[in-house]
């Protein structure tokens, strides 16, 4: 695994930046909060954490690796190697296709044999594959639907998914001025789960996710609520929240 990351870390900055004449970004969103909400709202922590998920590529191509970890002490808790492919970029409509490859989620799992600790470390190794539609009424107001199917790579523990997929429905809402020196950005979402492991399990839920942001300030408060609908056979809670505090930064340059 950490081979395989070091590998992409290397080939791609370089894989994106072979053409010439081109504008490059590289943007950042390090964010601490009290529960360790993860991007499906549904799977917390529960405890502190910190993530940390950057972005880099051109106006069609970019890598986004994504890490998230126990506050205490640092321990990994899941990283994601997100790859995104903008097919449609103009006008009001977008379609964005992609994939995790690979994800990975750090699982503490007991153990009852001598020489070994009673807890281990456990990575359970999948990938994602993403489809992205947007319709863009204008530059605060957007529209998306997103599909995701899922697999694992390889099977470890039997507690393990086999496969699983997900629908979000999500408006976008972003910049919206309060004040002269104050906006706010808003993401509810709908979205169902289906996983397939043992047995099946399906879920319909609700979250918001609000950003109160400052004019000129890199720092930006966040708060999550996740609600069920129909919490079927889901595991988890059926109404947790979380608050945190956000950096991000963006810097673009043109390779000549």
């Amino acid at each position: 695994m950490i081979r395989c990351f070091a590998i992409l870390c290397v080939l791609i900055p370089n894989l994106i930046l072979s053409q010439s004449n081109e504008e490059y970004f590289i943007k950042g969103n390090i964010k601490v909060d009290n529960n360790g909400v993860d991007w499906v709202p549904l799977y917390t922590l529960g405890e502190p954490a910190l993530s940390a998920s950057f972005s880099i590529g051109n106006d069609r191509f970019s890598i986004n690796p994504n890490f998230r970890y126990e506050l205490d002490g640092l321990q990994p808790w899941a990283v994601d190697i997100i790859w995104n492919y903008k097919l449609i970029n103009t006008g009001k409509i977008h379609v964005d296709i992609g994939a995790f490859f690979p994800g990975a989620s750090f699982q503490r799992i007991e153990v009852n044999e001598e020489k070994l600790p009673d807890i281990i470390i456990q990575p359970w190794v999948s990938t994602l594959t993403t489809t992205k539609l947007t319709y863009r009424f204008n530059d605060n107001f957007g529209l998306s639907f997103l599909y995701y199917e899922g697999f694992n790579l390889k099977k470890v523990n039997e507690d393990q998914f086999d496969g699983g997929r997900m629908f979000f429905l999500q408006p976008e809402i972003n910049k919206i001025q309060v004040t002269d020196k104050l906006h706010i950005n808003w993401l509810p979402q709908l979205y169902t789960i289906h996983i397939t492991a043992d047995k099946s399990y399906y879920g319909f839920l609700a979250a918001s996710t609000l950003q109160v942001g400052f004019k000129d300030f890199p720092l930006s408060i966040v708060s999550i609520v996740n609600k069920s609908i129909d919490f079927g056979n889901l595991t988890g809670k059926k109404f947790d929240y979380s608050f945190g505090i956000n950096y991000f930064f963006d810097l673009n340059f043109i390779k000549k």
